[in-house]
């Protein structure tokens, strides 16, 4: 049996592919038109940087995606009308980055 596929949607939140390894992880910004065609129904998950937006064409090519999980505090350019509407949860990490802001006031 294959790995399930997660799609990475943006370089800022490809380094967060390690904590993936179970996951067979498709890099978005790698894919041609075709290539995320291809992917069809078998990616369920995409893991994105809030701040980068995922065209609705890529987001219409998954009709198995469940779960966009954004590795930031917000998720400004998600579709949410869009998202809402086929049932798939967003997520975000908010607080994130509290502790990096804080440490760099100090200096």
């Amino acid at each position: 049996m294959s790995r399930q596929r997660v799609l990475v949607s943006g370089k800022a939140a490809g380094p967060f592919g390690d904590a993936l390894s179970e996951y067979e992880i498709v890099r978005l910004w790698e894919l041609d038109h075709a290539g995320v065609l291809a992917l069809g129904d078998h990616v369920r998950a995409i893991v994105a940087a809030g701040d980068f937006a995922i065209p609705r064409a890529v987001l219409e090519s998954l009709p198995k995606l469940g779960l966009v999980a954004c590795l930031g505090t917000g998720y400004e350019r998600m579709d949410l009308d869009y998202l809402h509407g086929r049932g798939i949860a967003l997520t975000h990490a908010p607080g994130l980055n509290r502790r990096d802001v804080a440490d760099s006031r100090r200096r």
